[in-house]
């Protein structure tokens, strides 16, 4: 390297750092001092365009300036010893990879804007054009909510620093609901029961989870959650109340990945199991699942049309189990009859299902169990 390289090299590498300085003025006075918060959605069409481009200028001159900086710095310690040259290289290697994944990060946020933009949000959306698979009261879901307590909760869960903490999306949901003896049911669960005209419901759900990923953290929290982001749930719950609220109460989960079985009860007290978990779902074909683990097996058969799906009606049982019902026949049950004592007075009483829902999971925190007396 001679030196009107060194020359070009120290031009460039002034120049990137002026252009990063200016971005960083810009956006102090901006955000910080005049409390500026753009909303891109209502902006005008060059505007949006202007603002992308900029994003991605920014982008590519970190990614110069990283490219850059990993030469100059591998140049000099070239003529020192080998642990220098070591350093210098992971110095760069490291401004590099950052640069990278700001880039991967900053062109999936345009893109998710310009999907929203052709596809409408949900967010966006009034409650009398949202979904029916959006309108899930008593589980903490990305879109709008629609009831009062549930708004209610999704407020006081992103009132609290961090929060949430995990995106996801449930897809194919299918609730098989139990109808078993309140008392019985009680004994089971440290929560007083949410009865519907006094009677207890207990229910099994079986989805498949996808792209579990963290709120902060990018593509990089993307791709380190990768191997625990997509697998296939069984859940038993049930329904009660805390200080006032409905809620769920899980009695047990199983689930198709080993890692998240492992980490689940660990680091967030969840009672998960592994097992085999396998589900077929097909529109114009009957429906099919099936989960074995040591301990039993559970299977069924399901059937659901498109033109089933309507609004529930007011004060209906489908209302309070919040979802779309199908058509559902039990194959093999022993997996679930290992459970509790409360299966032995259980009967079957319908199922319903929802296409999936995007859903938001926060910090445990730690609560104390309710009187059930």
């Amino acid at each position: 390297m001679n030196l009107s390289d060194f020359i070009c090299l120290e031009a460039a590498l002034r120049a990137a750092a002026i252009a990063q300085f200016a971005v960083a003025i810009l956006n102090l006075f901006l955000v910080r001092i005049m409390k500026w918060k753009p909303d891109l959605d209502r902006a005008p069409l060059l505007i949006r365009e202007v603002f992308h481009i900029h994003v991605i200028f920014i982008s590519i001159t970190l990614s110069i300036f990283a490219v850059l900086t990993w030469r100059f710095v591998h140049e000099i310690a070239s003529a020192a010893n080998p642990l220098a040259i070591w350093l210098a290289t992971a110095i760069g290697t490291f401004w590099i990879a950052r640069s990278v994944m700001q880039w991967l990060h900053y062109s999936s946020r345009i893109l998710e804007k310009r999907m929203s933009a052709v596809f409408g949000s949900a967010e966006r959306r009034p409650t009398e054009h949202l979904a029916n698979d959006e309108l899930v009261g008593r589980d903490s879901v990305e879109p709008a909510a629609v009831l009062s307590a549930s708004e209610a909760a999704r407020t006081r869960l992103l009132s609290r620093r961090g929060e949430p903490l995990f995106y996801a999306s449930w897809d194919n949901v299918l609730f098989i609901h139990y109808e078993t003896e309140p008392d019985e049911l009680q004994c089971c669960i440290p929560y007083p029961l949410d009865l519907y005209d006094g009677r207890a419901f207990v229910s099994l759900v079986a989805f498949t989870m996808r792209g579990m990923r963290p709120r902060f953290g990018g593509s990089l929290g993307a791709l380190l959650f990768k191997p625990i982001a997509t697998h296939h749930f069984l859940n038993v719950r049930t329904y009660v109340r805390h200080r006032g609220e409905a809620a769920i109460y899980f009695m047990r989960e199983w689930l198709s990945n080993r890692m998240a079985a492992l980490l689940g009860p660990r680091s967030f007290g969840l009672p998960y199991q592994f097992g085999k978990i396998e589900y077929r779902n097909d529109f114009e074909q009957a429906w099919s699942g099936r989960v074995e683990t040591s301990g039993g097996a559970f299977s069924y058969c399901a059937r659901l049309t498109t033109n089933e799906f309507g609004n529930s009606a007011a004060g209906s049982l489908d209302e309070f189990l919040q979802h779309v019902a199908a058509k559902v026949e039990i194959v093999t049950d022993d997996l679930i009859r290992a459970t509790e004592s409360w299966w032995r007075d259980a009967g079957y009483v319908g199922a319903n299902y929802s296409p999936g829902v995007k859903v938001w999971m926060g910090w445990p925190h730690q609560i104390e169990p309710g009187r059930t007396g």
